[in-house]
């Protein structure tokens, strides 16, 4: 009954049946992305602080925009590269770069898929849409392989007209012709364009993609080179055995090795009781915070004399710094008006006591409890932050092998920036951390196999024959209505599935943050890998095998994925193109608009009552590459597949892009701040990404070539497909360390030229920077 109920889900997929009915959805896309943009510039003069927070920061310097509902956009175009680098970060930087090579490489295929690939398709096969519609098929069988009905219409007739001795000279010249095995078979010659497209198409991406990773390494080495911070002259080393876990042993034993001389070590430590204090601190802290607000309101709204209160008590109750000494001295004022608490139970029974003086009293005893936590002696977890007097050195150390010291040996990378490490990863073993990342790596898998099943059943309730079945009379309405048919067959298939992609890398990431990593940026990069293994696992893989008779024999032979990329491809178009019209015509202007945080900022701006709520309120929101970036890339790769068996996916793809590169731009010079720094290396995942959709181009018309029994064009293909594969590894190789270390020549001369400002900004980066969060300002030796 199980396989019943699937084999039915499978059949009523709406993606099994993609409409043709591409007006209807580009008329309803285009309503909500415009209506968006409207409200969107209606919204952006009547609530700066939430659509422009960044700009009311004064040290950023941000480029002001036009106040007019239009010309802001020409204004946006207009902010140069390194404006927006300096504003949105070398990571944001190589995010954005991404979505202009892909505008520059949709210009240039669209441009050649309008203007010759559709004419082609429509001229030979037939298509209103200039698709390549093979019906997947085998090409006829011997017994009609030479009939005039196998021929195109116009060849048909051409034959038709001419004489009989005429017929029989074609006839008998196209018997010659077929002589020769693997060549096309009479009304297939045109497949000869289809090997010249897929040269032109692979070669043109080929060096799009090599020419921005050159640029990107080439920013990269000069950026980082001139980056003076404390992060950038330090190393993180896993692995140390007993003897080398304290700072002295280390520092020796590193500068024995005349790499050069070592500024300071930081060893990482198993601080739990420390964390658990702190954690405990911040909940006193705000619950403290919460209740001196709500004493302050009482005293004003009673016209009574309002305790005069530091800001830096009031709203620095959190980081601990010894200001819980100073709430003893603190007034007292009306005590009948003081708020009041009760103790147990979550504060539902239990006598009740002064809430003020009840958590004033609680976050003094954890400030007690830290400071002797400060003097405790904690083991030692094999890892250390070690920073070196020069960045050339910290370079040198990242890319050598040291030393066999344990048993897998001495592990040495550049160390993330300190504001971006996760200290209580950093308290997991080696052997702990492999097994976590394993077993993380099978539930993502499960995870992703597992999702197509709700997809599955939601896919049933949207089609129109499930509908007639448990609802006759909406049924007959819908089928009775041609826009209602229509919606139902192009709108709201591809929203389900768009709601789907919106919703799981949030899943994704927060499976990358128990994986164990010690900073955000890895985080967010291995969340990238996560997302875009899910939208290809359930958007592309399953999505053509659903519902096919030979999945098994594409499991016992993957000889044979060629033939099945070509057999499936070309049927399912209809559905592609629809999800990018809605996805960029739609759904990305309301980007912009971020419906929840209006909802919440109106609310929030309601109860609001003092200066601190407000600089919440105008707090920017985190930008995560590991959220937004997987779908474009996932695009790109559809649009990849699809450039030659449906180019008009190429014009729709390169509108995407061009949007969905305007929003992120503005997004990420006055929206959103990208907290974490992974230094562009994101980079190599889209480098990855894009080679791999290349292939599966390469091998689709491999394939195609195959089912049209044109054995020759798809081994003409062949050499394509294995220089695409050896380039793409050779340039990567050559590429790969410019991508995640900076040169020397880099270091030295940026050194010489920035001697001064080094020295500087060394001295203000202090020596704290690497230490638990519990030992700031500590007098106590932490390491």
């Amino acid at each position: 009954m199980l396989s019943s109920m699937s084999y039915n889900a499978a059949e009523n997929d709406p993606r099994k049946n993609p409409s043709s009915d591409l007006k209807t959805q580009f008329w309803l896309a285009f309503l909500v992305g415009s209506s968006a943009c409207l409200f969107f510039c209606i919204f952006r003069r009547r609530w700066k602080v939430l659509y422009a927070p960044r700009a009311s920061i004064q040290e950023l310097k941000l480029p002001t925009l036009s106040s007019s509902s239009y010309l802001w956009l020409l204004d946006l175009i207009r902010i140069p590269d390194h404006v927006f680098q300096n504003c949105a970060g070398l990571d944001g930087y190589v995010f954005l770069l991404f979505f202009k090579m892909a505008i520059k490489f949709l210009a240039f295929t669209s441009l050649l898929g309008f203007t010759v690939i559709m004419p082609v398709n429509k001229h030979f096969r037939g298509d209103a849409f200039g698709n390549i519609t093979f019906s997947g098929v085998l090409a006829p069988s011997s017994s009609s392989f030479y009939s005039l009905t196998s021929l195109p219409p116009k060849v048909q007739s051409s034959l038709a007209n001419q004489d009989s001795i005429s017929l029989q000279h074609t006839t008998n010249a196209i018997y010659n012709f077929t002589d020769i095995p693997g060549l096309p078979v009479p009304g297939d010659g045109f497949l000869y364009l289809y090997v010249i497209f897929t040269y032109i198409i692979s070669i043109y991406l080929l060096y799009v993609l090599f020419s921005s990773t050159k640029l990107i390494a080439d920013i990269r080495q000069s950026y980082l080179a001139r980056q003076t911070r404390l992060a950038d002259r330090t190393v993180f080393i896993s692995g140390l055995p007993p003897d080398l876990c304290s700072s002295e042993a280390l520092k020796s034993y590193l500068e024995k090795l005349d790499i050069g001389d070592v500024d300071q070590v930081n060893i990482c430590r198993n601080y739990i009781v420390m964390d658990s204090l702190l954690s405990k601190r911040k909940l006193y802290a705000q619950k403290l915070e919460k209740y001196w607000r709500a004493y302050r309101k009482v005293c004003a709204d009673h016209g009574l004399q309002i305790p005069n209160i530091p800001d830096d008590l009031i709203s620095g109750f959190v980081p601990y710094n010894g200001t819980s000494q100073r709430l003893l001295s603190l007034p007292r004022g009306e005590l009948q008006y003081r708020p009041m608490v009760r103790t147990h139970f979550f504060g539902f029974f239990g006598q009740q006591i002064d809430a003020i003086d009840f958590y004033s009293a609680k976050l003094l005893s954890t400030d007690q409890k830290i400071e002797s936590a400060r003097r405790l002696n904690y083991p030692a977890t094999g890892e250390a932050f070690v920073t070196f007097e020069s960045m050339a050195s910290a370079q040198i150390v990242a890319q050598i092998h040291i030393d066999a010291k344990s048993l897998m040996g001495l592990h040495i990378s550049l160390a993330p920036a300190s504001n971006d490490i996760q200290w209580h990863h950093t308290y997991i073993g080696r052997w702990h951390r492999f097994l976590r990342s394993w077993l993380i790596t099978l539930l993502t898998l499960m995870i992703i196999l597992l999702w197509t099943v709700p997809v599955g059943a939601i896919a049933v309730f949207v089609n129109l024959d499930n509908i007639s079945k448990l609802w006759p009379e909406l049924g007959r309405l819908i089928q009775d209505v041609p826009f209602l048919n229509s919606l139902l067959r192009t709108f709201l298939p591809t929203l389900v599935y768009s709601l789907f992609i919106s919703i799981s890398p949030y899943l994704f990431q927060w499976l990358s943050k128990v994986q164990g990593f010690n900073s955000r940026g890895e985080e967010e990069i291995y969340s990238v890998g996560k997302n875009f293994a899910y939208l290809f696992v359930n958007f592309f893989l399953v999505y053509i095998i659903a519902g096919s008779t030979s999945y098994w024999e594409l499991v016992k032979d993957t000889t044979t994925l060629a033939h099945f990329l070509a057999n499936r491809l070309p049927n399912q178009a209809q559905f592609f193109i629809d999800l990018i019209v809605l996805q960029g015509i739609g759904m990305f202007p309301l980007k912009l608009i971020q419906l929840g945080k209006l909802f919440i900022y109106l609310i929030r701006r309601s109860f609001a009552k003092h200066p601190q709520d407000y600089r919440k309120l105008e707090k920017p929101d985190s930008f995560s590459i590991g959220i937004y970036l997987p779908q474009p890339m996932f695009i790109l790769m559809i649009c990849l597949c699809y450039s030659i068996i449906s180019p008009l996916i190429l014009i729709f793809g390169l509108i995407y892009f061009i949007v969905g590169f305007l929003i992120y731009k503005y997004e990420l010079i006055y929206q959103m701040e990208h907290p974490q720094h992974s230094t562009g290396k994101l980079w190599s995942i889209i480098f990855e990404r894009i080679i791999f959709g290349c292939l599966l181009l390469q091998l689709t018309m491999m394939g195609l070539m195959s089912l049209r029994k044109a054995y020759w064009l798809s081994t003409v293909i062949f050499p394509l497909f294995c220089f695409t594969l050896t380039s793409a590894y050779n340039f990567s190789k050559m590429i790969q360390p410019a991508m995640e270390f900076v040169s020397l020549y880099y270091v030295r001369t940026s050194q010489s030229n920035q001697q001064n400002s080094e020295i500087s900004s060394r001295s203000s980066d202090g020596s704290t920077a690497y230490i638990h969060p519990g030992f700031v300002n500590c007098e106590f030796d932490s390491t």
